[in-house]
């Protein structure tokens, strides 16, 4: 079995450029890969900065790695694998202290940042 920060440098290079996968999906397999070490993973949900509190719209969260392009990358929300408050995402591509990631990983701060258990999510 690879170890996480194998998974999360490999999984970095399969997405290249662009970022078409569901971070859902990718939340789950580093979340086993965790427990298989003992740890107890969560999850982390991200969203921008409400624009409109009358329709709960929010602004993009653009990563920071998929911001220097053309058409950069946006989300409209997005889950991370934490465990021990180190996250784990291949926008980065190696574990990182969360209040670290949060600073680094977006063009600007997520505004609402939710911890939730992997049962508590919608994925």
């Amino acid at each position: 079995m690879a170890s996480v920060e194998d998974y999360l440098s490999a999984k970095q290079q399969e997405l290249g450029r662009r970022y078409r996968a569901d971070c859902g999906e990718i939340a789950k397999q580093v979340a086993e890969l965790l427990k298989s070490t003992g740890e107890d993973p969560y999850l982390i949900a991200l969203h921008g900065t409400l624009k409109n509190p009358n329709t709960n719209s929010r602004w993009p969260l653009i990563p920071a790695a998929y911001s220097n392009q053309l058409r950069p990358v946006k989300f409209d929300g997005h889950y991370v694998c934490a465990a021990s408050e180190i996250t784990y995402d291949p926008i980065i591509g190696y574990p990182l202290p969360v209040e670290e990631y949060l600073d680094r990983a977006f063009t600007v701060r997520p505004a609402l940042v939710e911890r939730l258990t992997f049962g508590e999510a919608y994925l």
